[in-house]
């Protein structure tokens, strides 16, 4: 590939085309090596290169002096059209009067790109040619690419420049220049100035010279014609809109052209393989009269016999004075350079003989800053001129070089940081010299030394933002608790009836205080994402369990505007991630569909695997979204309507959210949207990136067998005995678990998975059965269904509870003690307030009362909720007392709570309900003396 512009930009430009070829050629590597001219006609001739990219001034020369063959012709873009021509432009400010022709620019300043640049100097130098101008006595210097010849004219720094077309073009499009600043000369291509030449008039870009063909793709000789062919017709299929295509900036690849214009330029400048074209060389006079030149040869070695013998020892004789002179001349040339490269070397070079170490030459840049005297080194030993400690660090890296080692090591001399490398070199003569390179490395430890800082300062930023996170999650949802605890309080009218406005202004006063709670969790968990300090919470679950629970909660917000919701799911496998972020990101796409999506309109869920890839997607056909606003669509705070009076309230959080959760589970999300017409979202969740682990194993299947004559206890009021299933070969000694279920299927399974657990089964089909039984046949658990007709399994827990239960309270905010307080003390249970942690321990509350259970809070002054935690465990009266943690603190690992903790609810993120649910199956357990579940 001929790298005009350096390798940099070859690469960018031509690497995906290169990657499409190597596609095309399984059984070989395709890979791309930018040269200079230089570099290729020497790798041509040697046969290392197979094929080639180059300008047609390039191709031309090769072809003649190397047999390269052309296979196909570049087809450039421009203006929605393809061109497989190109000319030259050439250009002067517009405000040059005075240059208006060819025949104005000969006294003139001239810049074209380089010296091998068909399109950026020859073929205008054809024109200069044509037009009487002697192009070797015109001012022309090079400016290396098109961009620095455009800058230089328009600068004034040159009268004329010259410049492939498209060049202009290009530049005016990227707003670099206008065209009212430049003229184009030779353009209007007078009749007769070219007679038969190929100006086009359909070329449409600014030209002002024949035009040539574009850029040649060609093999070398050596290559094979099945593999030549095989290339064309990879060059030929390649898609017109392609990554080759758009990063290469052209449309594809043709049939070769004909470079006949070519090869007509370059005999006319007398170019490359036609330097010589036109003079009458010697060899075609030998050729044309070679009889009279044997004769004559025939004459001269006649006469000359006799002089040879005579002359051959003293010719022998000079040219060997001569080759001695000549080889000291050499040596003494090659000393100097050396001297004069290692003197001028930017850093330090030392060169130390390998019998005993002595400096044979030092020199550099490096050098000079330690203000040595060379003098004072050469034929001197290390320990001669150098610190002691110095030297100590210098001994061992050298024996090291002696044995066939490079060897890198560090030190400080005069005030300067540095490093050397020191390489072991055999000379031609066999001889070993320790070459060593010192590079100053000062500023760089300074930087090291500074990022280092910076890193130790970061992390301290960092975990200072992580204390104000938790401080502000603390010190936001403590009094937002308060607000839509008692909210919920009133509106359920347990405290008295409230009229119509009543319950609408707190209502209100709810629905805002969840809504800012909601804010404040957003903003904490994008916090928390950025930080690090969010982790997925993996477990596998069903897509379509999850997608309807969402929908369930959106669907209020549809029904209002009437919308269509419908949902398509083409997997129906289970799925493992994080579920509560999967419907999070579920959750903030629909709601954001349906608040965008006029009434009557659509929101459809789909979703569907490719290749082990999760697709989900939400379409709406609602207002749209204009592409400007598409790309800052998912940063945090965004929203493409900003100003005071926009139509749709939010914060611009969600989708930032969202984007950071997908990105999480190691997916992507994007947006495909038309304004006006509606938008889709779609994110992927890769199915074997994320590990589900600890999952449940999957229930064993077994045999049973009843128990038909089951030892009920004697004395007894009760129906007859159910029938007991126990395992087979049970001994009658297993614990015993109580199934109560009205559905007959499910309480079949639970009692076959339990009897094959190797436990006895007492099944029961209605909740009233249970205090029939339970007193006598004490279970060791008890699983029922919450849900059953007639008494539900809440009723059937408190159906035999004793006393209310007493319940702890302890929190330094009065606001929270009260509306737990009272949300407690409508279901009647004895509720001991403690303002704060130091009254609970000091007032002996959790001590003397013994409470049933503790609702804590965890950040309180003085004495925290960590403190009372401590303080109950070493009481062995109140250490199995379970807690429930009530607390605004973000909890990021839960893992830190002893086995007493049963509950961590967060303030304001919880129902009355809620709570009662959890106390209520705590009350069970602690009636019962044994453990529950629930379905």
């Amino acid at each position: 590939m001929l790298a005009n512009r350096g390798d940099e930009a070859a690469m960018e430009r031509w690497g995906p085309t290169i990657d499409y070829l190597d596609a095309g050629f399984p059984e070989k590597d395709v890979v791309l090596v930018p040269m200079d001219f230089g570099q290729m006609t020497s790798e041509v001739a040697n046969e290392q290169i197979d094929f080639l990219i180059t300008n047609p001034l390039v191709y031309v020369e090769l072809e003649v002096d190397h047999n390269v063959q052309r296979i196909a012709t570049l087809k450039e873009s421009w203006g929605g059209r393809s061109y497989t021509v190109f000319g030259s432009v050439i250009f002067t400010k517009n405000d040059r009067i005075d240059v208006n022709s060819l025949n104005d620019v000969e006294s003139l300043s001239v810049m074209a790109v380089n010296e091998h640049s068909f399109g950026g100097w020859w073929m205008a130098a054809r024109e200069f040619n044509d037009a009487g101008l002697d192009i070797d006595a015109m001012d022309v210097t090079y400016g290396g690419t098109e961009d620095k010849v455009v800058e230089a004219v328009l600068s004034g720094e040159v009268d004329v420049g010259i410049v492939s077309t498209g060049i202009l073009e290009s530049m005016k499009k990227e707003g670099k220049i206008s065209f009212v600043d430049i003229k184009c000369l030779n353009v209007d291509h007078s009749p007769g100035l070219h007679e038969g030449d190929n100006f086009d008039s359909s070329f449409l870009q600014k030209h002002s010279t024949r035009l040539y063909p574009q850029w040649a793709f060609s093999r070398s000789s050596h290559v094979s014609e099945d593999v030549a062919e095989k290339m064309l017709a990879n060059l030929l299929q390649l898609p017109r809109f392609s990554e080759a295509t758009i990063k290469g900036g052209y449309a594809g690849w043709t049939v070769p052209l004909d470079y006949g214009p070519v090869h007509d330029s370059m005999k006319e400048l007398k170019l490359g393989p036609y330097e010589n074209y036109g003079e009458v060389a010697l060899s075609d006079v030998i050729n044309q009269y070679w009889y009279v030149f044997l004769l004559m040869g025939i004459t001269i070695v006649t006469l000359g016999g006799a002089s040879q013998a005579i002359n051959t020892k003293n010719h022998n004789l000079q040219v060997e004075i001569y080759q001695r002179d000549r080889a000291e001349k050499e040596k003494q040339e090659r000393d100097k350079q050396l001297e004069l490269i290692i003197s001028n070397f930017p850093n330090g070079i030392v060169v130390l003989h390998d019998s005993d170490l002595r400096y044979i030459s030092i020199g550099g840049k490096m050098i000079d800053r330690f203000k040595f005297d060379k003098n004072d080194f050469v034929g001197k030993l290390p320990e001669n001129v150098l610190p002691a400690d110095m030297v100590e660090t210098l001994r061992p890296h050298l024996y090291a070089a002696l044995d066939g080692e490079t060897r890198n090591f560090e030190f400080t001399i005069e005030g300067y940081r540095v490093e050397e490398t020191l390489l072991p070199l055999e000379k031609s003569n066999g001889d070993l010299v320790i070459v060593g390179v010192i590079y100053n490395i000062t500023e760089r430890k300074h930087i090291e030394e500074a990022l280092n800082n910076a890193k130790i300062a970061a992390e301290q930023a960092n975990r200072s933002k992580s204390e104000f996170l938790a401080n502000m999650s603390h010190e936001l949802r403590t009094p937002l608790n308060s607000v839509i605890g008692f909210s919920d309080i009133l509106l359920e009218e347990v405290r008295g009836d409230l009229n119509d406005p009543q319950k609408k202004y707190v209502s209100n006063i709810a629905k805002s205080g969840k809504h800012l709670l909601n804010l404040i969790n957003d903003i904490l968990d994008l916090s928390k994402v950025e930080a690090g300090k969010m982790e997925l919470e993996c477990e596998a679950f069903s897509l379509t369990e999850a997608s309807k629970e969402v929908m369930e909660l959106v669907m209020p917000l549809g029904n209002k505007k009437s919308l269509s919701l419908s949902v398509e799911h083409n997997y129906s496998e289970e799925i493992c991630a994080d579920k509560g972020k999967f419907k999070q990101i579920l959750y903030n796409l629909l709601s954001n569909a349906i608040k965008f999506t006029p009434e009557e309109g659509e929101v459809c869920l789909l979703s569907h695997v490719e290749n082990d890839v999760l697709h989900v997607s939400v379409s709406d056909t609602g207002v749209g979204i204009s592409e400007k606003a598409q790309d800052t669509l998912f940063d945090a705070f965004t929203q493409e309507d900003t100003s005071s009076s926009r139509n749709y309230e939010g914060t611009g959080l969600g989708l930032s959210l969202v984007k950071k959760f997908v990105n999480m589970h190691g997916g992507d999300v994007w947006v495909t949207s038309k304004k006006g017409e509606g938008s889709t979202f779609t994110f992927t969740i890769p199915l074997s990136q994320v590990s589900c682990e600890g999952n449940p194993e999957e229930t064993r299947e077994g045999e049973y067998v009843i128990d038909s004559n089951p030892q009920a206890p004697e004395n007894t009021d009760i129906d007859p005995f159910p029938l007991l299933e126990k395992p087979l070969n049970s001994s009658n000694n297993e614990p015993i678990v109580m199934v109560i279920e009205d559905d007959y299927s499910s309480r079949n399974l639970l009692v076959s998975t339990v009897v094959n657990a190797g436990y006895r089964v007492l099944p029961l089909s209605r909740g009233y059965l249970e205090s029939r039984y339970v007193d006598v046949v004490k279970p060791f658990a008890i699983l029922l269904d919450i849900m059953m007709p007639g008494m539900n399994g809440w009723d059937v827990w408190g159906s035999s509870s004793g006393s209310p239960s007493s319940i702890l309270v302890v929190d330094d905010d009065p606001s929270a003690v009260e509306m737990l307080k009272s949300s407690l003390d409508i279901e009647g249970y004895n509720v001991i307030p403690a303002y704060g942690g130091q009254e609970a321990i000091d007032k002996d509350k959790a001590f003397s009362y013994s409470p049933d259970l503790i609702i804590l809070d965890l950040m309180m002054p003085v004495t925290s909720g960590f403190d009372v935690m401590a303080a109950l465990r070493g009481n062995s009266n109140t250490a199995d007392i379970p807690i429930i943690i009530h607390t605004a603190r973000d909890m990021e690992n839960k893992g830190v709570f002893e086995g007493n903790v049963v509950s961590i609810l967060q303030k304001g993120a919880f129902t009355r309900t809620h709570l009662i649910e959890i106390i209520k199956h705590l009350d069970s357990r602690r009636n019962h003396g044994g453990s529950a579940s629930n379905d």
